[in-house]
């Protein structure tokens, strides 16, 4: 089950967009902020995360992301920003694909349709095993 509301997920991540408007990086940037719970964290053979309101990611206006964890909570000592923290990014655009890079590291990441959801990835596809981080917002 888990696995086809994967699936859906990515679907309305990758569905058209019939936004003809070029994105600049200020508006993507727009996208991400504000709060956001992270609701499945994946990475390659490792047994998957499930949370609902534990992990909370804040993007600020100013490059920064507060994240808050519940104290209590079984957090993968291999997902990154596994704890409590002020962390920095910035936003690139790509033509293939979105970057965000925290704290120096660079993932790849979109947003869906309706802003709702955050997909923050190492590796790109279906076929890929590597790193997946995914977030609702709160509204």
């Amino acid at each position: 089950m888990k696995i086809l509301i994967f699936l859906f997920g990515i679907l309305v991540f990758t569905s058209c967009n019939n936004n003809d408007d070029d994105n600049t990086t200020e508006q993507n940037q727009y996208e991400t902020i504000g709060e956001w719970h992270l609701i499945t964290y994946r990475c390659c053979l490792f047994e998957s995360y499930e949370y609902t309101d534990e992990i909370t990611w804040i993007f600020n206006p100013d490059n920064t992301i507060d994240i808050a964890i519940d104290s209590g909570t079984n957090v993968s000592s291999n997902m990154p920003f596994n704890s409590s923290g002020n962390y920095t990014y910035n936003i690139n655009e790509n033509e293939d694909r979105d970057e965000i890079i925290i704290d120096g590291i660079t993932y790849y990441y979109l947003t869906s349709n309706t802003g709702t959801q955050l997909i923050i990835e190492d590796e790109i596809g279906f076929s890929a095993d590597g790193l997946l981080l995914l977030f609702e917002k709160i509204e």
